[in-house]
């Protein structure tokens, strides 16, 4: 490749002072691509008031456990003599790096975490210029840019990096508490407490930054009338909040920036229509899309033609579950016959209702053993109710509290993806 073919691929013109101070104008590099490779990978050091100062990224890495607490990741560096002790991670940058993207690529150089999207920017905490012991590196001081990140993927990922020793700077990992994890820091390095000082005190405003998610599914109710025998939800064990509770976790996903909250249970009509009908009309009065999981059936009442009209005013979407039409395979799927019938009845009617409103309806069918082979039959009946809909199908699995089922009525493997192929061929 030459140096024209080069600048063409590999956009650096505007990342290194290097080449915006003339000596790349538009013309082919006077230099190889082993060379310039050279240039861009080198520490990131300037000249400083007769100080050679290296520019370098310390990372605070946190996340959420199942209390709802913070912890923060430290790793355990098996590089003696001068480097061994537990760290955040950190490196210098090289020279065409802003502090954000060496902050990137040194996450995944330190975690082995190939996805990007596993870390989210919380915040810039600043920098410190803490004087360093000079190692024949070529610098003598350090600027040192802290960054917040949150973690949202797996330890295993971490885990099994760190084990099989592709990082050969790191041995062991773990997560602390803040406090926890600023005294093993302090044990180890005599800077850096400033960092875990600056996420505490912007702390809301770094928790508040990270990317919130689009959407959000909201159990109001564990309790459901009916008898599935591959429903994935718990036995109801604890009473649905009161309006008060539910008003206030609203307040909370409006002003975290959420755009879509889904009502879910059990089922949602267990609450009573006023109640629901309450809590969505809240939820839209907070500019929130607003979607209702229900079979339209709740232990005492059911959604008729006219709550179809009242819902058109305050409900943006619908999703409703059919997961078979046919009697041969829903003895499979239901304990009681009268289940099926009055959940396809009722979905078949809400269908008809909602062509009359501006209600998005949403169909989602469950794909497990015992109706694979009724998948397409189920498609023609739903599009033949109502052709402008969208239908959601989705691959059977078993959470934790039903683990029993697995074997009754998860698909084996690549099932899904030939039955996905049946769909879309049988789609016309």
């Amino acid at each position: 490749m030459d140096s024209g073919d080069f600048s063409k691929e590999y956009h650096w013109t505007k990342k290194i002072p290097l080449f915006e101070h003339g000596l790349f104008n538009g013309q082919q590099l006077e230099c190889s691509q082993e060379l310039l490779l050279n240039i861009i990978k080198r520490d990131y050091i300037k000249q400083e008031f007769g100080f050679n100062v290296l520019e370098c990224a310390d990372i605070i890495v946190f996340r959420e456990n199942v209390q709802g607490e913070h912890e923060f990741l430290l790793l355990h560096r098996n590089e003696a003599p001068h480097d061994t002790g537990w760290e955040y991670p950190k490196g210098g940058l090289f020279y065409h790096e802003t502090p954000h993207e060496g902050a990137v690529r040194e996450l995944l150089e330190e975690t082995g975490v190939r996805s990007i999207g596993d870390f989210r920017f919380g915040g810039d905490l600043g920098f410190q210029t803490p004087d360093v012991i000079n190692r024949g590196k070529g610098y003598s001081h350090l600027r040192v840019h802290g960054l917040a990140y949150y973690y949202s993927g797996t330890d295993s990922v971490i885990a099994d990096f760190l084990q099989t020793k592709r990082s050969g700077e790191h041995d062991r990992f773990m997560w602390k508490p803040f406090h926890k994890a600023k005294e093993v820091w302090m044990k180890e390095q005599n800077y850096g407490s400033r960092f875990f000082e600056r996420w505490q005190e912007q702390r809301f405003n770094i928790i508040r930054r990270i990317s919130p998610p689009l959407s959000i599914a909201y159990e109001l109710i564990e309790e459901c009338p009916h008898t599935c025998r591959f429903c994935h939800r718990r036995i109801a064990k604890e009473p649905a909040l009161e309006i008060p509770g539910i008003l206030e976790i609203i307040d909370t996903v409006a002003s975290r920036g959420i755009l879509r909250l889904t009502f879910t249970g059990g089922e949602p009509l267990n609450l009573g229509k006023d109640k629901l009908f309450h809590i969505i009309e809240y939820a839209n009065k907070k500019h929130l899309h607003t979607c209702l999981s229900t079979t339209g059936i709740g232990k005492a009442e059911r959604l008729t033609k006219t709550d179809l009209v009242v819902l058109d005013r305050i409900l943006d979407h619908m999703l409703l579950p059919c997961h078979c039409v046919n009697k041969q395979y829903a003895r499979l799927l239901y304990r009681k016959d009268t289940d099926w019938i009055q959940i396809t009845n009722q979905i078949g009617s809400i269908l008809e209702w909602v062509k009359s409103t501006s209600i998005i309806p949403e169909i989602c069918t469950i794909v497990c053993r015992p109706n694979k082979a009724h998948i397409v039959e189920i498609g023609e009946w739903i599009f033949k109710k109502l052709p402008n809909c969208f239908w959601r199908v989705d691959e059977y699995y078993a959470n934790g509290t039903q683990d029993s089922l697995q074997a009754r009525f998860s698909l084996e493997k690549g099932e899904f993806e030939e039955l996905k192929e049946q769909i879309i061929g049988n789609g016309n």
